[in-house]
């Protein structure tokens, strides 16, 4: 799925880089943001909300207050 979505981004005319990664999610993210001098992140959210928002916290939420770079935040839609 991420070299699908690196090459129809790359077939936009766009440069994009696509990677998996293990570790903390939001370290990670922004890590790899910082080494590649990205311009834009963009992450998926599943919304959640109570509870298991604050037992299982917010990765594009973290990542949109410590990135150096813009951060667009695109809502899953579906069943919870």
């Amino acid at each position: 799925m991420v070299e699908k979505t690196v090459e129809l981004l790359r077939g936009k005319g766009l440069k994009a880089t696509g990677s998996i990664e293990d570790g903390d999610p939001k370290s990670k993210i922004l890590e790899v943001a910082r080494d590649l001098r990205a311009d834009l992140i963009v992450l998926g959210s599943h919304g959640r909300k109570g509870l298991e928002h604050f037992l299982m916290g917010s990765v594009s939420e973290a990542v949109a207050q410590h990135a150096h770079c813009s951060v667009e935040i695109v809502r899953i839609l579906g069943k919870h």
